[in-house]
């Protein structure tokens, strides 16, 4: 009983203690705490990293058909001495594409994402990330053949042409967002320098893509291989006839 009481008197104390000058404790407390803030904010210091954007969760049948950014930046504030912590290896920048099951071709705004660090535990610490969000657009997968084509740069040698022009292979096979696939006619390769050329010959050339989305299929580090048979010119010349003679006309004609 008697300790119980004495509990009761430390109590009553404690509570006679606390609401004395209640009022001004108060506001000490709150400017000790926002000078604490300010203190740590003060301390602060920025970092920038650069790291490369993940895309996950996009169907197999579908793809992306607009450009996107590869990298993303990301700006951390934080104590200096958590920020020396920090590397790129640390960050996960990405965007989820799970909620897209079919094609979206008047864009669909996805927030980009990224994780904390654990050693940016504080509630100091910040993160921002530019873009915070990515316009996609999403269409199906379309593959068709077309035909190769081989465009030159400079001039034979006068009195040369080009009699032939072999390709291998005549035609490739791409595959791509259905809009950009629908729109190609013909692929070209790199052009070809023909300068002063008198000989038949033989290149290997670079198969140039029309677009970043647009891939080839079964094709040996996209390269294509092109024969120029070429011919001399066969020279000419025009003469003018000012009389024409007839001989052992019959002489029933006239």
């Amino acid at each position: 009983m008697k300790k119980n009481k004495k509990a009761s008197d430390i109590f009553s104390s404690v509570v006679e203690i606390v609401r004395h000058n209640f009022s001004i404790k108060l506001v000490c407390f709150v400017l000790a705490l926002i000078l604490y803030v300010l203190v740590a904010f003060s301390e602060q210091s920025e970092k920038t990293f650069v790291k490369k954007l993940q895309i996950n969760g996009l169907r197999e049948d579908l793809i992306i058909s607009n450009s996107l950014p590869e990298n993303i930046k990301i700006i951390v504030k934080d104590k200096k001495k958590v920020l020396n912590k920090l590397s790129e290896d640390d960050f996960n920048v990405h965007i989820n594409l799970d909620s897209i099951t079919q094609h979206v071709s008047n864009g669909k705004s996805i927030k980009v994402e990224c994780n904390i660090p654990k050693v940016m535990a504080s509630f100091f610490s910040s993160i921002t990330v530019i873009p915070e969000s990515l316009v996609v657009n999403v269409e199906g997968i379309k593959e068709k053949s077309v035909r190769l084509s081989v465009p030159t740069a400079g001039s034979l040698r006068p009195g040369y042409y080009i009699k032939e022009r072999k390709i291998k292979p005549t035609d490739v096979r791409i595959y791509g967002p259905e809009s950009i696939i629908n729109s190609i006619k013909v692929i070209e390769t790199e052009r070809v320098d023909i300068s002063d050329e008198f000989e038949s010959f033989e290149r290997h050339v670079r198969i140039n893509s029309p677009d970043p989305k647009v891939g080839f299929q079964g094709m040996q580090n996209n390269t294509a291989t092109v024969y120029f048979v070429l011919a001399k010119k066969q020279g000419s010349k025009t003469v003018s006839i000012e009389r024409v003679y007839l001989t052992d006309l019959d002489k029933k004609f006239s």
